[in-house]
């Protein structure tokens, strides 16, 4: 079995604590992009997504979503709620 450094170890530690890490690197999600429907890959937050994850992130008690279709809001925040 390998070894690895402290060094190497305190930087997955500290990875392993980043939740949008873990959801970019340990999750993955079918996608129903056109051309590409059901099939699975690592999941990558789109720009709305991102900008939920900053306002959770930032403390927000109150995130309101005008929400329109296809901007996979309900797959970020149900990811980033099951990893929590």
């Amino acid at each position: 079995m390998p070894t690895h450094s402290t060094t190497e170890q305190q930087q997955l530690l500290d990875r392993l604590a980043d939740p949008i890490w873990r959801m970019k690197n340990l999750y993955a999600i079918r996608t129903k992009l056109q051309g590409h429907e059901g099939q699975t890959i690592i999941y990558e937050p789109n720009y709305v997504q991102q900008e939920i994850y900053q306002a959770i992130e930032d403390g927000k008690k109150r995130i309101i979503v005008l929400k329109p279709r296809k901007l996979g809001v309900t797959t970020g925040i149900a990811l980033y709620l099951l990893d929590l």
